[in-house]
């Protein structure tokens, strides 16, 4: 683990933790890009605070950066890894790409989040961010 919110290490990974999506990649680890998970605790502690939770947590958005700034990654993609989330709800949470600076991640978190709260009802669910470089499709 990186830090008390990033998980890196497949040991660590929990559905309820780090979401489906990125479980169902560990078989996958040596054809995906690269990618670390933020975990779904992080979106329960920023729904309980959003207003100054990026303020009160910019350490994590830092670490973030600077793992894919340290590989000289020029665009990351954090993709929505829901607690539920099957080949029906495929595409239905957002997705957003962005450079690997602490104010671009941030913006593309705050807009992830928002977008989750406001289209889920099931106030069960819990949302983890998986953020992998991003990679043009061929």
């Amino acid at each position: 683990m990186i830090g008390r919110y990033l998980i890196d290490r497949e040991s660590e990974f929990q559905p309820l933790l780090v979401g489906i999506k990125a479980l169902n990649l560990i078989p996958y680890r040596l054809f995906t890009p690269e990618y670390i998970v933020l975990s779904t605790e992080f979106y329960a502690a920023w729904r309980a605070n959003a207003v100054s939770f990026f303020d009160n947590n910019r350490e994590v958005i830092t670490a973030i950066a600077r793992y894919f700034q340290q590989k000289d990654y020029q665009q990351i993609i954090l993709r929505s890894s829901c607690t539920e989330e099957d080949m029906h709800a495929r595409g239905k949470y957002q997705s957003k790409r962005c450079r690997p600076s602490v104010n671009d991640i941030i913006a593309s978190l705050e807009e992830i989040y928002t977008d989750f709260q406001r289209s889920e009802d099931r106030t069960d669910l819990q949302l983890a961010i998986l953020i992998q470089v991003y990679q043009r499709p061929k």
